[in-house]
């Protein structure tokens, strides 16, 4: 879907829309794990019927995860972080994720570890073996050392996640008793 077609969708929904709406995600998405259990089951002869009978679940569970994420992204500048939505069929969740060490495109980390061989303060940030970046220390002093790791080519994202997911399973008293 295209964003105009995504606003369009989100201008008038409602919580119960995005609770519909993340059920339909959520059956979508067992219907493709069935699916994809008889492929395996049955090997080449179901391969084409997978992909045939696969196509559109995947493409109405993107096309509706698609909205619910801008819906989430808008209550988001409302409300703030984290955002969890339960309904009967299905959780909405929108959180801060974990900061990832990136680089720009057309950087590779070959590059940037060259760089940083030739700062003097860059060998703290490599791993001694096989010279690969030690990411956790990136991560340690991103905030005191921003821009030297942006002068060799790293910079730190910290995404927002989001997840449509079933509902956790009920247990029965028998169950919580055993």
């Amino acid at each position: 879907m295209t964003k105009k077609q995504i606003d369009i969708a989100i201008k008038d929904m409602n919580l119960s829309d995005v609770g519909r709406l993340a059920g339909e995600v959520v059956k979508h998405e067992l219907d493709i794990s069935r699916l994809e259990l008889a492929r395996k089951n049955k090997e080449d002869a179901a391969r084409k019927e997978y992909q045939e009978k696969a196509a559109v679940p995947k493409a109405a569970a993107k096309a509706k995860r698609d909205i619910i994420r801008a819906w989430c992204k808008r209550e988001k500048e409302k409300r703030g972080l984290p955002l969890t939505w339960k309904f009967a069929r299905a959780v909405v969740r929108l959180w801060r994720g974990q900061p990832k060490v990136k680089f720009p495109a057309k950087v590779k980390e070959d590059d940037v570890v060259a760089a940083l061989l030739k700062r003097s303060w860059g060998e703290k940030y490599l791993r001694r073996l096989g010279l690969a970046l030690d990411k956790e220390a990136i991560l340690r002093d991103r905030d005191e050392y921003a821009d030297r790791f942006e002068s060799v080519g790293i910079r730190i994202a910290q995404l927002d996640e989001f997840d449509v997911a079933a509902p956790p399973a009920k247990q029965t008293p028998k169950e919580e008793a055993a």
